[in-house]
């Protein structure tokens, strides 16, 4: 029978010695992460330079040397072991036509692999490239990463990695000394690394939910297997001491997170109480293993499932609860979506937009994932409006909704650094609406966890956090060591808004976290990390597995049966381990790299938006809208024209020497590091220039600028100049109040009606990359290399478009007669095949696009009558006339004022 509990390693138990190692049972000299580096001078930020490869390997040097002795040392290893034994790959063997021949074709096969490697892999480390969220790697991470991936450890358990499960326990609790959650005698938090965020996504919902069902299941146990004691377990609810059995099914799914957790070891306590004899030989923890044993295998939702769970008298069936849901900002990752699909919650319908209202409910009601709509800023909109039209416009109609109606809610979900735009959500709201739903202020007592999906801006804590060392017991004094104040107090030079610092302080008072050391970490992938507050809670989600299980207890402790995982690389643990020893998630460290990444991400901000004024020649054939309004200046002058005199010639030391300006510029561009912008492009009216009006002319304009500026398969790297992201936003995804907003400020025609709106993105990373040097002269990158390369970009593909913008072009006795010269012009359409009739549309402006190759759409307005006097039209026609062979259409008359062209169509 495969067991449900078993004991996991904490960092708690682990003990320091006088030396700063660490042991634990039979484990001696466990390097810790606090030592050297704690200790030392801060040198300040040339120490970067010593931290990353190099984007030309300036470092190579170094990072050869590590790798050889790294090699030397696993083969020293080898040998050294057992010496006497018998190798079999001897001089003999190696001159044998076999093993030659094997080894020239992995020579062979390996050339070609690393020429295609370099021939076609993206240069994430260069300063050309700013697309994703992804740049260099830091070298203790490589080295780190190197070195124990030749080992093949396995964290799956401690048996396959007797060395890497402790780098993976001080990682991850590191990770949450980063965050600051908060330690006592009764919690401590928890990590520990995954291969990415969209796993510990999953976890946190899949503990998550067993959570919040668990205390149905004691009340069942209570009954069933601990009848004696049943009257005396009690819970906080409402702000009041209660018996737990006395508590119906809807109030047992709103108890704390804390109080829950609290439940096991409290019947341990009172079972030992109750019956000193029968447990006189067990210890309280032997006794807590056995009641989370027992909930586990047999009480949870884990193992019953959940229509048994809703379905059964003893837990839910006839109590009139709605199924579980996930509240999410509607700039969700994709991995939210998954998690409730594979926890069998469903993904959720999408909701029309002009869906009744009371329909909406219904859907609303059987959907496990919600999604709220975002603000102009793409900020989780969290407060009621006076004039709601869906309930999804805000969290606080969602939580409203599925209070009333008996809903339960698994977790809110907060990102810190949405995907898209690297956008905060309000964190501190939402946990201020959690206490109160929580302290019953909110009619009555409703409570749900709160997860930050801080995948992206999770290691962005480091450059407020205060510096510290790891967080362990000292075995002089069997204490915890604390920092009073975990993060620094004058953030006036921080390049962060103080709204942004504001969230990253509230993530330490989430229930859980997910970090991505592979992202913003500057980890090789596959390095994700979830941290819980409450480290109980893995208890909710640990299951043994037999042919892993060990006699010993003490040798089978493991990390790897708590979770998601099953088999993981401890070289990923040993990364992270590595590079948080060298380069300490705080200001010392890391908070160094993102300064300097934060300045170059809000000067590339300032270079975008004055893009159009800082060139003359080319201001008035395209114009580009940072996707993040600049803030008006503060003596009343437009953003743009503060950030061109005061920000785009300065420096960075200039910039934090100016009170003012470093002001402005904490709260210039996004929340975080990322730099989303979209360009528009004018055309000829009336001798003046009007920006571009058509949504379906934006998106090819940025078609065509994204085949130009992001490797396409089959063309070499080196072709390509600079390198940028795209996305689109969907209005189904964002809502009403998001897209309406951009479009306006695009100039789009009926922004209400606009579905898509296409984004240049970029992500910068990069901490050097306007303080760089050519000899001994200063170079701007961004200024000198990388913008003009994009304008040029962005140029070719505005005369591409503006020339397809000009709608139907057709040779006739070989003049061309461009239609958008004319105004307005007007179309006539001879259509054979739709009808047994021939005859001619007359219609307004005629956009033209491929709904893929093949087909075309034509969406106009049609005019009343037909041509030449004929009053008969084909076919009603209103918004759009979908033609399904382009060969249908024989000839178009253009007709302007009173000159007209008829253009036959040869196909």
């Amino acid at each position: 029978m495969m067991r449900r509990f078993k004991k996991t390693v904490w960092p708690k138990d682990l003990l320091q010695d006088l030396l700063g190692s660490y042991s634990f049972g039979d484990f001696k000299r466990v390097p810790g992460i606090q030592g050297h580096h704690q200790t030392r001078e801060d040198f300040g930020d040339k120490e970067i330079a010593g931290w990353f490869l190099g984007t030309k390997g300036e470092n190579i040097n170094v990072f050869s040397q590590l790798i050889t002795e790294a090699i030397e040392d696993i083969a020293y290893g080898r040998r050294s072991f057992h010496p006497d034994d018998p190798g079999y790959v001897s001089e003999e063997v190696k001159h044998t036509r076999g093993y030659l021949n094997a080894i020239q074709s992995l020579k062979d096969n390996f050339y070609r692999m690393v020429a295609f490697l370099n021939e076609y892999s993206v240069p994430f480390f260069s300063m050309r490239y700013q697309g994703h969220m992804n740049w260099d790697v830091t070298l203790p991470a490589l080295v780190g990463y190197f070195t124990t991936m030749l080992q093949n450890q396995n964290n799956v358990t401690i048996q396959a990695s007797p060395a890497t499960t402790f780098f993976e326990i001080f990682a991850g609790d590191d990770i949450c000394n980063m965050i600051g959650f908060k330690r006592s005698s009764l919690i401590q938090p928890w990590g520990h690394i995954t291969c990415d965020g969209s796993v510990a996504n999953l976890e946190a919902l899949w503990s998550a939910r067993e959570l919040r069902f668990l205390p149905v299941g004691v009340k069942a146990a209570l009954d069933e297997e601990y009848p004696q004691i049943k009257d005396d377990i009690k819970v906080k609810f409402a702000g009041s001491l209660v018996k737990l059995i006395d508590l119906d099914a809807w109030q047992l799914l709103n108890l704390g997170n804390d109080e829950i957790l609290d439940i096991p070891p409290a019947i341990a306590e009172i079972l030992k109480q109750s019956d000193p004899q029968k447990y006189q030989s067990k210890t309280i923890d032997d006794i807590e293993s056995e009641v989370w044993e027992c909930l586990a295998s047999q009480y949870s939702l884990n193992t019953l499932g959940i229509t048994q769970f809703y379905e059964d008298d003893r837990f839910l069936g006839g109590k009139g609860i709605q199924p579980p849901a996930i509240i999410v900002p509607s700039s969700k990752h994709y991995s939210w979506p998954k998690a409730a699909s594979l926890l069998g919650m469903g993904h959720g319908l999408t909701i029309p937009r002009d869906i009744d209202p009371q329909k909406e409910l219904e859907i609303l009601l059987r959907n496990g994932l919600i999604n709220v709509w975002v603000d102009e800023k793409a900020r989780m909109n969290i407060n009621k409006r006076d004039q709601r039209e869906r309930y999804i416009e805000n969290l606080e109609d969602v939580l409203s909704l599925c209070q009333t109606h008996r809903k339960p809610v698994l977790l809110a979900v907060a990102v810190m650094g949405s995907t898209e735009e690297s956008a905060v959500d309000p964190l501190e709201d939402i946990i201020r609406i959690r206490n109160e739903y929580r302290a019953g202020k909110r009619s009555s007592v409703f409570d749900f966890n709160i997860h930050a999906d801080a995948a992206w801006g999770g290691y962005l804590i480091s450059i407020i956090r205060e510096n510290f060392d790891i967080q362990l017991p000292d075995i002089r004094t069997n204490t915890i060591s604390t920092t009073p104040n975990i993060f620094i107090r004058d953030t006036s030079k921080v390049p962060l808004s103080e709204y942004t610092i504001k969230q990253l302080q509230q993530v330490r008072n989430c229930d859980s976290a997910t970090v991505d050391p592979h992202k913003w970490g500057y980890i090789p992938y596959p390095a994700g990390s979830l941290c819980y507050r409450n480290g109980k809670m893995i208890n909710l989600v640990t299951f043994g597995a037999p042919y892993i299980q060990s006699n010993d207890e003490s040798q089978a402790l493991s990390i790897g049966e708590s979770g998601v995982e099953g088999s993981k690389p401890g070289a990923s643990a040993a990364a992270v381990y590595l590079s948080h020893c060298v380069i300490r998630p705080s200001i010392k460290g890391y908070g160094k790299i993102m300064q300097q990444s934060l300045f170059n991400a809000k000067f590339f901000y300032a270079y975008m938006a004055c893009m159009n004024i800082e060139n003359e020649e080319n201001r008035d054939s395209f114009f580009v809208m940072p996707f993040n309004e600049p803030p008006p200046g503060p003596h009343g002058e437009s953003g743009v024209e503060y950030i061109k005199n005061n920000i785009y010639d300065n420096t960075i030391d200039e910039i934090l020497d100016n009170k003012e300006v470093m002001g402005y510029f904490k709260t210039m561009g996004a929340d975080q590091n990322f730099v989303d912008y979209i360009f528009n492009f004018y055309l000829e009216k009336d001798g003046h220039n009007v920006p571009n009006t058509d949504p379906e002319l934006l998106l090819k304009l940025h078609d065509k600028l994204f085949e130009k500026v992001y490797p396409q398969p089959k063309i070499k790297i080196s072709h390509y100049n600079v390198m940028v992201s795209r996305t689109t936003f969907h209005r189904e995804d964002y809502g009403d109040i998001f897209m309406n907003k951009l479009a306006e400020r695009l100039q789009l025609a009926d922004p209400e009606k606009v579905e898509a709106i296409p984004c240049m993105r970029s992500v910068v990373m990069d901490p050097w990359v306007t303080e760089t040097k050519v000899g001994n002269k200063p170079l701007n990158f961004f200024k000198e290399v990388f913008i003009p390369e994009l304008r040029r970009a962005v140029v070719n593909s505005v005369e591409e478009t503006k020339r397809e913008a000009k709608k139907l072009v057709y040779e006739v006795d070989n003049v061309q007669y461009e239609i958008l010269k004319s105004e307005p012009p007007k179309l006539l359409i001879a259509v054979d095949g739709k009808t047994s009739t021939r005859g001619w549309y007359e219609s307004e402006l005629v956009p033209v696009y491929d709904d893929y190759p093949g087909r075309k759409t034509f969406e106009f307005r049609a005019l009343p009558g037909g041509a030449n006097g004929s009053s008969q039209v084909l076919t009603p026609i209103s918004a759009k006339y979908v033609l399904d062979k382009w060969e249908d259409i024989k000839e178009v008359m253009v007709i302007a004022g009173t000159n007209h062209k008829t253009v036959k169509i040869e196909h």
